[in-house]
């Protein structure tokens, strides 16, 4: 299962970095879809596996972390069926819109070199598979600040701000804004709430003294913290 996890969250990301090396917009777009369909293909083959086997731990990485007063973080995840079902709908759902794209970015005259929509694609999407399936708190933060940060560049993409990519409407009806000032406004509104969402964590992971879910759900069990500072968390 190990191999099938790298290729399902590893694989976008050398890819990513790949396509640093490359200029055409069609070869882009080919090999971003390809590498979508090679982690639904992934996705899916683990959704089959711990449906008969049931749910499993996977480590890639051990001790990937140390910090002071809790237990050593790995990159680890636990797979189960929801999990892989989520994460063949993510990779699926990247695969149709990458489709999508290759022709509508081949189409685009005044932003000829679309590397950084097709590398951004591939990074968004292995950070949801991150959030979707990480065992502790570190990591799946990890995953979510990796697609606010994607979410954030896709959102600007077109940061010359010319008239004809500016987002709102319809025109006349509703107010039109410029594609730098709509990341601007989702950076301060989703860096508020994952400073929030950080606090929380560190909160429940200096409690607990060790981040990861399982270990947060045996205190819950033993009453060892109150039920309404996980909620408030």
């Amino acid at each position: 299962m190990r191999e099938l996890l790298a290729v399902e969250f590893v694989l976008p990301v050398l890819i990513a970095l790949l396509l640093l090396t490359m200029r055409d917009s069609l070869l882009l777009g080919v090999i971003s879809l390809i590498t979508s369909l090679t982690s639904l293909t992934a996705s899916l083959i683990l959704l089959f596996e711990v449906i008969h086997v049931g749910p499993v731990n996977v480590e890639l990485v051990s001790e990937w972390l140390r910090l002071p007063y809790i237990k050593p973080i790995d990159i680890s995840f636990t797979l189960d069926p929801l999990n892989g079902l989520v994460s063949s709908l993510v990779c699926g759902l990247t695969a149709l819109i990458l489709t999508y794209s290759i022709s509508y970015m081949r189409m685009d005259g005044k932003y000829s070199d679309t590397r950084r929509y097709w590398i951004l694609m591939l990074v968004f999407m292995a950070s949801m598979l991150v959030v979707i399936n990480s065992d502790n708190f570190i990591l799946m933060f990890v995953g979510w600040e990796g697609m606010s940060l994607c979410s954030y560049l896709l959102i600007g993409y077109y940061y010359g701000d010319e008239r004809e990519y500016w987002i709102g409407g319809p025109p006349n009806k509703a107010p039109l804004y410029r594609p730098s000032y709509s990341s601007f406004i989702t950076f301060l509104i989703v860096g508020c709430a994952d400073a929030l969402m950080l606090l929380g964590i560190l909160m429940l992971v200096t409690l607990v003294g060790s981040p990861y879910y399982e270990d947060l759900a045996i205190m819950l069990a033993g009453r060892g913290i109150p039920e309404w500072l996980v909620i408030f968390s």
